[in-house]
């Protein structure tokens, strides 16, 4: 493996969500469940209509942080 492959395979785990550690975590506001966005490396609450953002593989759970779901986005949903 050279050199840049190493890299992109640290920044693709590095950016990659744990599954164990998502089903631990909630939403701050509601304590609700939240569902990953892989496409968009957030944390998805659609009870709340928020997106939390991952920022190097980790989860940013505050609120203001948080973006706000498109009418499109909030009856996507899963």
């Amino acid at each position: 493996m050279n050199v840049l492959s190493s890299c992109r395979l640290k920044r693709l785990r590095e950016q990659t969500m744990d599954k164990k550690l998502l089903s631990m975590l909630a939403c701050p506001v509601c304590k609700g469940e939240l569902k990953l966005n892989e496409a968009r490396t957030e944390l998805v609450c659609y009870q709340d209509a928020m997106a939390f953002p991952i920022r190097e593989g980790i989860p940013v759970m505050i609120a203001v942080e948080a973006r706000t779901l498109s009418t499109d986005e909030r009856l996507e949903k899963h």
